[in-house]
């Protein structure tokens, strides 16, 4: 998911979601990731939060096939639906809601 969906997600989101600002100050920037972080954390809260309704367990219920030995890495084990529903549909709003440019989506997608 992240090999193939990743950076197509993530180039799409600078070209369609990102705003070309002129330029902005270092504070500026900063309040921007900081905004992009918080829509982007409260945004997936609630996707995985929905994944867990009788509708929507469908498509995350392979993600709880992983636990009887319970690795860091099993947090990554999701559906394509999942990955694109609660990782990258967050960072795509995220993007567009906080009025990012090109360096603040790629600084937030660091921290992420």
């Amino acid at each position: 998911n992240h090999v193939v969906f990743g950076p197509i997600t993530y180039d799409l989101t600078i070209r369609y979601c990102c705003t070309q600002h002129q330029s902005l100050t270092r504070w500026e920037r900063t309040f921007t990731v900081v905004k992009f972080l918080l829509i982007e954390n409260a945004l997936y809260y609630c996707a995985h939060y929905l994944m867990h309704t009788r509708h929507l367990y469908r498509i995350h219920r392979f993600h709880h096939k992983f636990n009887v030995v319970v690795l860091p890495s099993s947090a990554s084990a999701v559906s394509a639906a999942e990955f694109l529903f609660a990782y990258m549909s967050p960072f795509l709003v995220a993007a567009w809601g906080a009025s990012c440019d090109k360096h603040c989506a790629i600084v937030a997608a660091l921290i992420i």
